[in-house]
């Protein structure tokens, strides 16, 4: 799994300007290169609308409040690296260590987003969307017949997510050693036969 987490500006409205992505992925688009781009405290909606090649209305339409906008935008984005064809453990592991590494910003974003909505917005979307992702990561692992699969999924999270926050402030190096110790500490949940 090669694939890279960011986009240059001419990659994104190369892609923004293809026929067969909707308005909708337009502006989502848009939005997840606007926000991966620029300090989130200063990010307008007309910068996402020029960026997605829409105006301020359309975006308006879609989501109705730049808020929506944004948790659209997040749910997007973990759609985006983490949807479809990941089924194991070890690409879960792979590839939020990898954007971790690579896309800082993004995890910023990220947590710009569960942070406001769980102080001053919607903390029932946040919730619902952790027990989503934690019951696919605990669905993946009882595949993987590791024992206790809730709590392991749990401190599965705590480990990424806290290296996660360490890639917005400091550079991780190599990834591939901490991949290495998550994935021991998967083995060493498995159920002995």
């Amino acid at each position: 799994m090669n694939k890279k987490f960011t986009l240059t500006v001419t990659e994104t409205i190369n892609k923004l300007t293809d026929q067969s992505v909707s308005v909708k992925e337009k502006i989502l688009e848009a939005a997840l290169q606007i926000y991966t781009m620029k300090p989130i405290h200063k990010v307008a909606v007309n910068d996402i609308a020029k960026l997605a090649g829409v105006s301020k209305g359309v975006i308006f339409y879609h989501f109705k409040t730049k808020d929506n906008l944004e948790k659209e935008t997040l749910i997007y984005s973990i759609q985006k690296y983490f949807g479809f064809g990941i089924d194991n453990i070890t690409d879960v592991v792979h590839t939020s260590l990898r954007i971790a590494a690579e896309n800082p910003a993004l995890v910023r974003f990220w947590q710009y987003v569960y942070e406001k909505e769980i102080h001053s917005g919607d903390p029932e979307f946040i919730e619902n969307f952790f027990k989503g992702f934690m019951r696919t990561l605990s669905e993946l692992l009882t595949r993987e017949e590791v024992e206790d699969p809730d709590k392991t999924a749990i401190v599965l999270m705590a480990l990424l997510d806290g290296l996660a926050i360490y890639s917005t402030f400091m550079d991780l190096g190599k990834i591939e050693d901490f991949e290495s110790i998550i994935l021991d500490f998967i083995k060493s949940r498995r159920l002995k036969k």
